[in-house]
């Protein structure tokens, strides 16, 4: 039975539990023989049904490159995803995520369309941090600035998120969430990002400020405070499945 398959049928059963515990004798019982009969079909405990079951995001299915996000902008999809209570790991730089449907779409949304906003912000600093000074960049020192702006970008964005929730995905949870992406992906202690360390160069003390600066700025509406529809539709589709 697939993954896709078994949340199905955990999802008939626990709608089966929830109206055994109806005043109508009659339809409680009935309710409770067809949840007996489903667990007993497929094999399905107790322990199953009362188990979270989580929603997997999958970026990676299909893709046989290399993702193209950086070690920080993977950082900052795994904050935002954590603010949604998912948390994700990454198989050749595609993020694979799991969380309660429909935070895993929900967060996605939020982090591919930050991630965008970063890209861009990222692009106009250097040119500004280059035109400030007189000269291009080097190789060396444009990989400075943008590590160090991406942390700066990074620490503002965290700020803002934070003023919409108080949560982040708690150590028990996140346990449960890399349970079910190892169980998943078939893979043992799958890639999980942290950040790297940044240089005391001059340019990259320059991205860090202005990064600091920038992300204040990030537009969060469109991401973030501003899914209430889509949550809903979300919400109606994963209904319309049952």
């Amino acid at each position: 039975m697939s993954s896709i398959d078994q949340k199905r049928i955990l999802r008939r059963i626990r709608k089966c539990l929830a109206m055994a515990e109806s005043g109508n004798e009659h339809e409680a019982a009935a309710a409770l023989r067809q949840a007996k009969a489903m667990m007993d079909k497929y094999g399905i405990t107790h322990t199953d049904v009362d188990r979270p079951v989580y929603d997997i995001k999958d970026k990676f299915k299909g893709k046989r490159g290399h993702g193209n996000m950086t070690r920080d902008e993977s950082v900052l999809y795994d904050r935002v995803a954590g603010f949604f209570n998912c948390s994700c790991v990454y198989i050749k730089g595609w993020p694979i995520m799991a969380g309660i449907a429909p935070a895993p779409e929900i967060a996605d949304y939020a982090a591919v369309n930050l991630l965008r906003q970063l890209r861009t912000a990222r692009k106009v600093a250097a040119q500004k941090a280059e035109d400030s000074i007189g000269r291009d960049l080097t190789a060396v020192e444009r990989r400075n600035f943008n590590r160090s702006y991406n942390r700066g970008w990074l620490v503002s964005v965290i700020r803002l998120l934070e003023e919409f929730s108080s949560t982040y995905v708690d150590k028990g949870t996140r346990s449960q969430h890399m349970d079910a992406l190892a169980e998943y992906t078939k893979v043992k202690g799958p890639k999980v990002y942290e950040l790297p360390d940044i240089k005391k160069t001059p340019e990259a003390k320059l991205g860090l400020s202005i990064g600091l600066k920038d992300g204040t700025e990030a537009v969060l509406n469109h991401g973030v405070t501003d899914n209430q529809r889509k949550q809903a539709l979300l919400e109606k589709q994963s209904k319309d499945k049952d």
